[in-house]
């Protein structure tokens, strides 16, 4: 029988709506304050009218912020691998 997301990870999900968790409903379980304090740091989240940068991280849906880690790990290492490919080429020309 095939499992669903939702089925496999409820405590991901609100209860009545269906919409996702608010990523501070699970710091406590899961020890997600460095990285909230990372993204904090980017900016991408904050709701400046309503709440400072970690606040607003931590009112943000748990899928939102798995999403926008995953791009930033995904580019970080497309970075680091561009980076080895060009000093591997300046290598090759010396």
């Amino acid at each position: 029988m095939e499992q669903t997301i939702k089925s496999k990870y409820p405590n991901l999900y609100g209860k009545q709506s269906g919409t996702g968790k608010k990523i501070s409903h699970i710091l406590d379980e899961y020890g997600w304050l460095n990285s909230i304090y990372d993204i904090a740091t980017d900016g991408i989240f904050t709701k400046g009218w309503k709440y400072n940068a970690v606040e607003s991280v931590e009112e943000t849906e748990v899928w939102d912020v798995l999403t926008y880690m995953s791009w930033k790990s995904a580019n970080q290492e497309y970075k680091n691998k561009y980076q080895e490919l060009e000093h591997k080429k300046q290598k090759i020309k010396k």
